[in-house]
């Protein structure tokens, strides 16, 4: 049977903070350049695009949405906006980034560091191919600007297959 007759199916993973804030201590120890919350995100997308072709499930579980500079991870995005804007009162979640991550809020868009090396129960949330994943991306992408990374990953077929059907949606 032809694939244009087969009903689509969507795939939904579980978030992981931990996994997530593993990954994120990661790029920062990994001292990737110019790593603000744009950067992290594309990164994130392509490590899990990366470890789900790969070895059949995504590092961080994120699910992926399709916004104007490209394939977004809404809760990574949520928690870095939060992380972000933090006053005193921080959910247990910014918190937690806030005891391994600062914010050198001198330009425009802040960018994220490590404050310390990443500690053994963080390193056992990633997987020995999260790590492989992670690398690959830093090496092959972690140099690139903003306007590479938004080319780059507008141009992945399950980005522009999303941008299809929210315009299919709205019709």
């Amino acid at each position: 049977m032809p694939t244009s007759f087969l009903p689509r199916r969507s795939v939904e993973f579980d978030f992981d903070f931990d996994k997530f804030l593993a990954a994120l201590h990661y790029l920062a120890v990994r001292r990737v350049p110019e790593l603000d919350k744009y950067k992290v995100c594309k990164l994130l997308f392509l490590a899990d695009k990366y470890h789900l072709v790969r070895y059949g499930r995504p590092i961080v579980g994120d699910r992926y949405c399709p916004l104007p500079h490209g394939p977004v991870p809404s809760h990574s995005l949520d928690l870095l906006n939060e992380f972000i804007k933090s006053e005193n009162e921080e959910p247990e979640e910014v918190s937690r980034m806030s005891d391994v991550l600062e914010l050198d809020r001198k330009f425009q868009y802040p960018r994220l560091m490590s404050k310390r090396k990443m500690g053994s129960e963080e390193i056992e949330a990633l997987s020995k191919s999260d790590i492989e994943a992670l690398d690959h991306v830093i090496k092959t992408f972690g140099a690139k600007g903003f306007y590479e990374l938004k080319s780059l990953t507008h141009s992945v077929y399950a980005y522009k297959r999303g941008v299809e059907e929210l315009s299919d949606m709205r019709y």
